[in-house]
């Protein structure tokens, strides 16, 4: 009644002498008190709407991030996907699983992977065992070893993805990303700045890749350049993968994860700056809330190709180095601080054997220093023979004029 009723119900109240706790019961009056409630609950609804849209825009880029993530989470190699696949047909022996993939280091790697993490069971047949003569050891042969996927292992498996072909769809976003920037339609073939795309693949994906035979065409140079690329980034894998299994995946994931969790924390700061703002764009005659879904799908489409950049720029450029060249280099190092503390203790001993009837450079002593030091000398309270007088009180020595025009300068030398 106070925020939405007229002047007029407020002086009816007023001239029948109603007080606030008095209850009301005109059928009028009721009727002007649920006009006002509807009021209020549709001031309310636009509200929750306006709010409503705004967070939609973020719901949606939620979402698809969090997809993205969950398929990177449930991510295997390739060859793991094949090894579930096939003890999800049947339980399978090592010597099987060694056969059927190819790589006996490889299995050994992935089955205790998946046994720790509950997605196997391992089965020995104990009269395939070889004891030791002490009976203190045992050794299993691969088929004495049977291997049986879990229930949780069937759910992993059709949640799973090979991690391998989600870096190639990486690939092709940021080669066809390339093309747009330095290929775009909007300018003719011959304005092209092709040098300069050829720097920019060299930069993402250090490898150099030629189109000057190419026709200006950029349906071909996205082929060629993603041709080119693929086969570096496949050797790496094996390079990796050679060394030790399942390596290169697990840094590719951790990749991954780092550059979305990173960055879109960033992107949920610019967004929230963004919304601060959008609606100055009212006052140019444009709906905020179109700017708003414009300008946070331009950003969300940079955030994606920055994850796929950051990650696939590290992955092409990644070095590892095998144990032999670690230990090489730690021997190295030791040897040059054995080296550089060789040549300290050198520098010592020259130092001791100096001229003896050299002087040292000494300081003074302590009690020639106490002897030295400045006295503080004693400062007494000071008094005055007069009273305190301000800067426009008559002067103390009764001319009648004022302090200020009188005795004060001489009174602040002395």
């Amino acid at each position: 009644m106070r925020i939405f009723a007229n002047d007029r119900m407020q002086g009816i109240m007023q001239r029948l002498g109603m007080s606030d706790d008095q209850p009301i019961e005109a059928g009028m009056v009721s009727k002007a008190i649920e006009n006002a409630q509807r009021r209020v609950e549709a001031q309310h609804f636009d509200i929750r709407k306006n709010l409503l849209e705004y967070d939609d825009v973020m719901d949606q880029q939620r979402k698809t991030v969090y997809k993205w993530r969950r398929r990177i989470l449930s991510s295997e190699d390739e060859r793991t996907i094949k090894v579930l696949t096939a003890l999800e047909e049947k339980p399978h022996t090592a010597n099987a699983l060694i056969e059927a993939i190819g790589d006996a280091r490889f299995v050994m790697v992935c089955t205790d992977k998946l046994r720790q993490s509950e997605y196997i069971t391992v089965e020995l047949d104990e009269e395939q065992l070889t004891v030791s003569e002490d009976g203190a050891s045992a050794e299993a042969p691969p088929e004495a070893i049977t291997f049986t996927i879990t229930a949780l292992g069937s759910e992993r498996l059709k949640a799973a993805e090979p991690l391998q072909e989600i870096s190639l769809d990486c690939i092709e976003d940021l080669v066809l990303n390339i093309t747009q920037v330095y290929c775009p339609d909007a300018l003719s073939p011959d304005k092209w700045d092709l040098d300069a795309m050829s720097e920019a693949v060299l930069f993402q994906f250090n490898h150099r890749v030629d189109i000057s035979d190419l026709p200006r065409a950029a349906v071909r140079y996205q082929q060629r350049i993603y041709f080119e690329v693929e086969q570096p980034f496949l050797a790496k894998n094996t390079e990796v993968e050679a060394g030790r299994p399942l390596l290169f995946q697990q840094i590719a994931k951790d990749l991954f994860l780092r550059q979305i969790d990173e960055q879109w924390k960033n992107h949920l700061m610019v967004m929230s700056q963004l919304r601060t703002g959008i609606g100055l764009r009212g006052y140019g005659q444009r709906d905020p809330k179109k700017e708003y879904q414009k300008e946070g799908f331009r950003l969300f489409q940079d955030l994606l190709i920055n994850i796929k950049s950051q990650v696939m720029g590290q992955l092409f450029r990644l070095q590892v180095q095998s144990e032999e060249d670690v230990q090489a280099e730690q021997e190295a190092r030791r040897q040059q601080m054995e080296a550089r503390a060789r040549q300290m203790q050198a520098r010592a001993a020259e130092n001791d054997k100096a001229d003896p009837d050299e002087k040292p450079i000494t300081g003074p002593s302590p009690e020639q220093v106490l002897e030295d030091r400045p006295v503080r000398r004693a400062v007494g309270t000071v008094r005055r023979d007069r009273p305190k007088l301000g800067r426009n009180d008559p002067c103390w020595c009764g001319s009648g004029k004022k302090y200020k025009k009188c005795h004060m300068d001489a009174d602040t030398v002395s």
